[in-house]
């Protein structure tokens, strides 16, 4: 393990999953080794801005429910594949921690991923390097990088799959969507008019362009700000209190305090690359008091 600064301490409990816990002067925040996962984030003299479920399983190889899952390199289920685990492999494999640096009042921290036996036995069996640099503080940006280490193009899936807190999904909109087509299902395919207004029975969309989008937390008085680049999808996902009942490791009361937006790129805008090239997808994260 690399040397850490004073304002990060590795948390690595006897049958727990080791984790980085971040003390920024801008905010604070843990983050697994196994996934890259960022589980927590809370920009400084606010409150936190992402959710975990209290029924998460924190075991080797079980993903994690809540905070900024990685989907890669396929999302949801892999067609044809059901012994394929769901959202892709690199969340819930150890990553390797490679710097971490203090730069003003943020952390900035680098992890990698690479093909193994394992990745390559795989239905995704191509050669690659992942690289995820976290930077943390009063704002948290994420960027991931692709690169095809193969001697063969591949294409692939990704998502930074976003758990945000607030106070009440029914108290909730969405604003920076409106004109753009959307899936439900992913079939039916319509455009959203208006701002997204969030309520009781669920929601689930792709949407098939991406832009900036914002969260108003009605109840916790704020606004969370998304914005993306390389990116050319939005997922806003919540599974509402019926769709909640199948997922044993969501309470069944907690549905109403969290809203997905996912930054990704899937279906017919999933990423390919010739043999070299590299890709990077980008999201910053901004939380401001609603006006």
């Amino acid at each position: 393990m690399i040397e850490l600064p004073a304002s990060v301490r590795l948390i690595d409990e006897e049958g727990g999953l080791p984790f980085l816990r971040i003390n920024a002067p801008g905010g604070s925040g843990d983050v697994y080794l196994q996934g890259a996962q960022i589980a927590s984030w809370t920009p400084r003299g606010q409150r936190p801005v992402l959710w975990m479920s209290d029924a998460s399983r924190f075991r080797d190889g079980q993903p994690i429910r809540g905070g900024i899952p990685l989907c890669f390199p396929w999302f949801k289920h892999l067609s044809g594949h059901p012994d394929a685990p769901q959202h892709g492999f690199a969340r819930i494999l150890p990553w390797t921690l490679e710097t971490v640096r203090e730069h003003g009042d943020n952390i900035e921290l680098t992890l990698t991923l690479s093909d193994s036996p394992m990745t390559r036995n795989s239905a995704w069996p191509f050669r690659f390097e992942l690289t995820l640099t976290v930077t943390l503080g009063r704002e948290l940006r994420l960027e991931l990088r692709t690169t095809n280490r193969d001697v063969v193009p591949f294409a692939f899936e990704e998502a930074f799959h976003t758990y945000f807190a607030v106070g009440d999904v029914c108290h909730t909109h969405i604003r920076g969507l409106e004109g753009l087509d959307f899936l439900v299902d992913g079939e039916e395919l319509a455009v959203e008019d208006t701002p997204l207004m969030l309520g009781p029975t669920g929601v689930g969309r792709r949407y098939v362009e991406s832009r900036t989008g914002v969260i108003s937390d009605g109840i916790n008085q704020r606004t969370i700000t998304i914005d993306s680049n390389g990116s050319h999808g939005v997922v806003v996902w919540n599974p509402g209190p019926d769709s909640v009942q199948s997922l044993n490791d969501f309470p069944d009361n907690a549905w109403s305090k969290m809203i997905c937006f996912e930054t990704c790129n899937l279906g017919n805008s999933a990423i390919q690359l010739d043999r070299g090239e590299e890709h990077r997808m980008v999201a910053q994260l901004t939380v401001n008091p609603s006006r």
